[in-house]
């Protein structure tokens, strides 16, 4: 896993999409991740809603495929896919 941490993006308030498979808290206090497929809790749907999350402190990484990622309230840094 840490040899596909080897490309990675900054990602500021603006957003971005592209293929991500995670990404690092630098100074973000939430972010906004889409995909093309969301999982419910019954069977999988398609539709690519956004879900927002509150992340953990600078540094930690969240190993979560996606096609978009806006951080808010600071910046992340996307691994690519």
């Amino acid at each position: 896993m840490a040899e596909a941490y080897k490309k990675a993006k900054l990602i500021t308030t603006t957003g971005s999409s592209s293929g991500f498979i995670g990404f690092q808290v630098i100074s973000a206090t939430s972010a906004t991740i889409t995909s093309p497929f969301v999982y419910g809790a019954t069977a999988p749907f398609t539709g690519g809603l956004p879900l927002t999350i509150a992340v953990g402190a600078a540094g930690t990484i969240y190993p979560i495929s996606c096609s978009s990622i806006t951080p808010i309230g600071g910046n992340v840094l996307g691994f690519l896919a």
